[in-house]
C-alpha cells in the first residue's frame, strides 16, 4: 500500500477512537463532578480518579495515533480499550444502582438539557466505542490474510 493512501478502515478507526477519546474528556468529568468516580473506584479520591482518566486516555490516544501508522501495537491497544469503553456504556445502561443509570443521570442535574446532553455523551461514546472496535477486529483480519 503506498505511504500517501489509507484504507478506510483506518481512517475509520483513527475518526472513531479520536471521537470516543472525546466524549470519553466529556464522560470522566461528569462523573467526578457527581461523585460517582469514588464510588465507581473502589473508594479512591478524586485525584487518582483524574490520574486514571488521563493515563486511559493518554495510552488510547496513543494507540490511535499508531494506529494511523499502519503499526500492530496500535491496533491492539484500541482493540483492548475500546471494549472497555463499550461495557462502561453498558454498565451505565443496564445499572440498578442508585445514581448511575441513564436514568438517574438525566435526573441528577438541574437543567433539564444538561441531563440529556450527558445522556446522548453516554450513548455516542458506546457506539463509537463498539465501532472502532469492529473496524479494528476487521483490519486484525484482513492483515492476517494479507
Amino acid at each position: 500500500m503506498p505511504e500517501t493512501e489509507m484504507r478506510l478502515e483506518m481512517k475509520g478507526i483513527v475518526f472513531f477512537g479520536a471521537l470516543t477519546a472525546f466524549l470519553l474528556l466529556l464522560h470522566g468529568p461528569d462523573e467526578i463532578a457527581r461523585g460517582a468516580a469514588a464510588q465507581n473506584y473502589a473508594s479512591v479520591g478524586v485525584g487518582p480518579a483524574i490520574l486514571f482518566l488521563i493515563l486511559l486516555l493518554t495510552l488510547y490516544a496513543f494507540g490511535v495515533g499508531w494506529s494511523w501508522k499502519d503499526r500492530k501495537l496500535g491496533y491492539v491497544i484500541v482493540l483492548v480499550l475500546s471494549p472497555i469503553a463499550f461495557l462502561r456504556f453498558l454498565f451505565h445502561t443496564f445499572t440498578s444502582a442508585p445514581g448511575m443509570s441513564l436514568e438517574a443521570i438525566a435526573t441528577g442535574y438541574t437543567s433539564e438539557a444538561i441531563g440529556v446532553f450527558f445522556v446522548y455523551i453516554y450513548m455516542a461514546f458506546g457506539l463509537t466505542s463498539l465501532i472502532t472496535f469492529i473496524l479494528t477486529l476487521y483490519i486484525l483480519a484482513v492483515h492476517k490474510r494479507e
